[in-house]
């Protein structure tokens, strides 16, 4: 376990070894993750990209509710891949299939470019990057451990806040979650836990 002078000092230490340092950041939906790396983007300010997996997502909000949330096909790994790629060797990567918040679409535009520091550091947030080849990608990997019952209190606040209640679904696909990360959580590099509300 972690705090966050500890993975600041981490991640600083590893940068110096690649360029860019790609760290993949896990944890269940509303764990802390984006906040994480909001923190984190902050206190290393001028080197860091911050990627949103949930911007390479497969499926529409509407096909989201249709299907069960299975992490080998919840993001275009392969996009994602090719992106992280790209901005190892040319330091800019564009993507024309990007989730958009608003309307669920896959239809933003991303325009993605490494700061201009001489050890950027890519903090790329998603729920399932511990699995192989996915965790292949990434030359750290960041567990945000937070029990499924604050988890699932943020989700329900934050759907009430997006007016979109009715979360028995969520709640639902949220348990059906903790397995993944009970068995893959072990091969992260580092583990921070996440303060309760």
């Amino acid at each position: 376990m972690v705090d966050i002078p500890q993975v600041i000092t981490e991640i600083v230490a590893a940068s110096a070894q690649h360029v860019p340092l790609v760290v993949g950041v896990a944890g269940l939906s509303n764990a802390g993750k984006t906040t994480l790396c909001q923190l984190l983007t902050s206190e290393l300010a001028g080197r860091v990209l911050h990627l949103r997996c949930d911007d390479f997502s497969v499926h529409s909000y509407r096909q989201r509710s249709l299907r069960a949330e299975d992490p080998r096909d919840w993001c275009a790994w392969d996009d994602v891949q090719a992106v992280l790629q790209v901005l190892r060797v040319s330091h800019r990567a564009a993507y024309d299939r990007g989730w958009n918040r608003e309307t669920g679409e896959l239809n933003v535009h991303l325009d993605l470019r490494l700061p201009d520091h001489p050890n950027p550091v890519v903090l790329c947030d998603g729920s399932y990057l511990l699995h192989s080849p996915v965790r292949d990608m990434f030359d750290r990997l960041l567990f945000v451990d937070t029990p499924v019952e604050i988890a699932l209190e943020r989700g329900r606040t934050r759907a009430v806040r997006n007016g979109r209640p009715g979360s028995a679904d969520y709640s639902e696909r949220l348990t059906r979650a903790v397995p993944y990360f009970e068995e893959f959580a072990c091969v992260a590099h580092w583990t921070w836990r996440a303060a309760a509300p």
